[in-house]
């Protein structure tokens, strides 16, 4: 029933038993890759296009800052702030953070580019912190990394409340398009929009 939950772990296995058979294949015996016709299953997946409306926004924002952890609240707000991906905003590091300008290194971007940001007062003030981590898991030494949809589903309860209408469901890679899309509103040029995005000129 989770299409694109089987389509991810469909791609999973495609390349663990790609690695598996052309390294170690001989040694366990497996001699082909048995996962290679996993893409001919493929659910088809049509492109994402939800991104927020002007109203939408406004909701966002009020349902965020009725959340109760300081950490989601900061959170969900720089993801729209700065159009990162979940991944790159949550494993983020103090150390990265210098004189208002967030850079996530290489290793941490899609593209493997390095992408500096250039921060505006509030997001300053929200990626402000004395710990290693910008979010921090509350029990272990690391990066907060679950409770996040958790507090997402919350948030678009509180934002349905407020339409007094059901919202359309949204993931944080929403927040992102959301972004993207209101540059042109802003006056944005594209390829300035493009680097915001960390998006590679082709």
């Amino acid at each position: 029933t989770a299409k694109v939950r089987a389509n991810r772990l469909a791609s999973e296995l495609k390349v663990f038993f790609g690695w598996a058979s052309s390294l170690r294949g001989l040694e366990i015996g497996l001699e082909e890759n048995p996962a290679r016709r996993l893409a001919d299953l493929r659910y088809p997946e049509p492109p994402r296009k939800r991104n927020f409306s002007i109203e939408e926004i406004g909701w966002y924002f009020r349902a965020v800052a009725e959340e109760e952890e300081r950490d989601f609240r900061r959170g969900f707000v720089l993801l729209l702030l700065t159009a990162v991906r979940i991944s790159e905003l949550r494993n983020a590091q103090s150390r990265e953070v210098a004189d208002g300008i967030w850079t996530i290194p290489s290793g941490r971007s899609k593209n493997e580019q390095a992408h500096s940001i250039a921060l505006g007062p509030w997001a300053r003030a929200l990626m402000a912190t004395n710990a290693e981590w910008i979010f921090p898991a509350p029990k272990v030494d690391g990066p907060r990394k679950s409770g996040w949809y958790k507090a997402r589903d919350r948030i678009l309860a509180r934002m349905a409340a407020y339409a007094g209408r059901p919202i359309d469901h949204f993931v944080p890679h929403d927040l992102r398009r959301t972004m993207r899309s209101n540059t042109k509103r802003l006056k944005i040029d594209f390829e300035t929009a493009e680097a915001m995005l960390n998006h590679l000129k082709t």
